[in-house]
């Protein structure tokens, strides 16, 4: 929950993810939203304190809210070198950062938006 007092949310409201990430000026996010492989759902990296965040474009809007937040939650809580591409298909193997992803953003993966 400390993820969501940092973008200063509270610990249940849905929030819209690509809005807090596009507003938040203290980091140097770039989002871009790009027709990948059908394998890939998104990807990010960081040099210094640039980070870009690119999105499949292809999949459907909650799905893309559903990577942005997996994405930031690798760019900040796990030390990166070069970049992490995430598979469509994460399934049962998911690592404990995404896992604890779903319990910060409160996310259904199949949807994409806050669990209820």
């Amino acid at each position: 929950m400390e993820t969501r007092r940092i973008l200063g949310e509270d610990s249940y409201s849905p929030i819209d993810i690509f809005a807090v990430v596009n507003g938040w000026k203290e980091k140097k996010i770039t989002i871009v939203k790009y027709p990948l492989s059908q394998r890939i759902s998104g990807m990010c990296t960081k040099v210094d304190e640039d980070i870009i965040i690119c999105i499949n474009s292809t999949m459907s809007y909650g799905r893309q809210c559903f990577t942005l937040a997996y994405e930031l939650y690798h760019i900040l809580y796990e030390d990166i070198e070069g970049r992490v591409v995430c598979d469509m298909h994460m399934g049962d193997d998911k690592t404990d950062s995404e896992k604890e992803a779903d319990l910060v953003f409160n996310l259904d993966e199949e949807e994409g938006y806050p669990n209820d």
